[in-house]
Formats: structure tokens, C-alpha cells, sequence
């Protein structure tokens, strides 16, 4: 987990301590709920992101293998 990623929990975590224990409901709540969608989107997004390295780096060396076959 990068170092961006785990302030935002901890972000989150607190921003939910602060919601539940002294009765801030409506702001802290929604803002710990926005930062934690955020840091789920990065987390989809990059995880995405080395999904399409894997398969172009698969693409890459099958034609690699392919183009070295050649006569």
C-alpha cells in the first residue's frame, strides 16, 4: 500500500472516530466517505493500470518470441 493511500485511511479512520464519538455526523462523515471512494477509485485505477501492463507486457513477449522464430 503506497504512502498516500494509507493517509487517506488513516484520514478515514479518524474522520469516522470524530463522526461517531462526538456526534459530528453530517460533515465528518461525508467527507471520511469521499476520501475513502477516492482512495478505492486509486486503488481500482491502478490495479487496472498494471492489469494492462501484465497483458501488454504478455503481447510484447509473445511477438518477441514470435519475431525471434523467424527464418
Amino acid at each position: 500500500m503506497n504512502k498516500q493511500l494509507k493517509m487517506n485511511k488513516l484520514q478515514t479512520l479518524l474522520l469516522l472516530i470524530n463522526c461517531f464519538c462526538f456526534g459530528r455526523r453530517t460533515r465528518a462523515c461525508e467527507t471520511a466517505t469521499t476520501i475513502e471512494e477516492k482512495a478505492t477509485k486509486k486503488a481500482n485505477n491502478v490495479t487496472t493500470l498494471n492489469q494492462n501492463l501484465n497483458a501488454n507486457l504478455s503481447r510484447s513477449t509473445a511477438l518477441m518470441s514470435f519475431l525471434e522464430n523467424l527464418p
